[in-house]
């Protein structure tokens, strides 16, 4: 009997928890990425947090894995199915402290949209993303067809090749500190772009230039 309430408890708790809920766009209000303020913010860095719907009765679903809910940046990449973000912009100016963020709810024919802005803190090691990009993956092909009794099915077509990954181009940084901020100013040499990044109370600053990873075959 115990074990019976044991799992029926479990049951519960998991029904009770807002990512298993079914909503409709009507009864949303805002959504929002959240996260703590207290993490070590800046570039290169990861963030953990998860995408919240914020509904009219007071309730808060979270929908980050929801098949009805997206989200668009190019300043952040979600880390495999995790509440890991890595915050990949490259900042042009000493004053961009921002990411930026567009999410999307979707449920039949209805949308709701809303746009959020992170700011930066600038708190802990600093990590630059310099390096290539990877290559894309090769698509994956139909089957020819089933495995009948007896004898095996035709053989499916091959999947086409993942693109070769890109080199990382020739940077120039200059490394300077006043108090204790740290400022970086990068040169890239092949393209006529700049990046400027700064920390605060830090211990080590990393380049990451390494090659991009080669795509996996279909």
């Amino acid at each position: 009997m115990f074990r019976i309430l044991l799992l029926f408890s479990s049951a519960v708790f998991l029904f009770s928890c807002g990512s298993v809920t079914k909503i409709e766009v009507s009864e949303i209000e805002s959504i929002s990425f959240e996260y703590s303020s207290s993490q070590n913010l800046n570039f290169g860095k990861t963030i953990t947090g998860r995408f919240i719907a914020h509904l009219y009765d007071g309730k808060d679903v979270d929908v980050t894995d929801s098949r009805k809910f997206s989200y668009t940046s190019s300043d952040i990449k979600r880390i495999d199915a995790t509440e890991q973000y890595l915050i990949v912009k490259k900042p042009n100016h000493f004053h961009d402290r921002s990411i930026s963020i567009s999410m999307s709810y979707t449920d039949k024919e209805e949308t709701f949209t809303k746009e959020q802005a992170i700011s930066m803190n600038f708190n802990g090691d600093l990590l630059l993303l310099l390096g290539g990009e990877d290559g894309d993956h090769g698509i994956d092909q139909k089957d020819k067809g089933s495995k009948l009794i007896g004898r095996n099915g035709k053989n499916g077509e091959n999947g086409t090749n993942g693109s070769n990954g890109t080199s990382s181009n020739t940077y120039e940084a200059y490394i300077w500190q006043e108090g204790d901020t740290a400022y970086i100013l990068v040169k890239d040499l092949s393209f006529p772009n700049r990046y400027a990044y700064k920390c605060l109370n830090f211990s080590s600053i990393t380049f990451d230039i390494s090659g991009g990873d080669g795509g996996n075959g279909g």
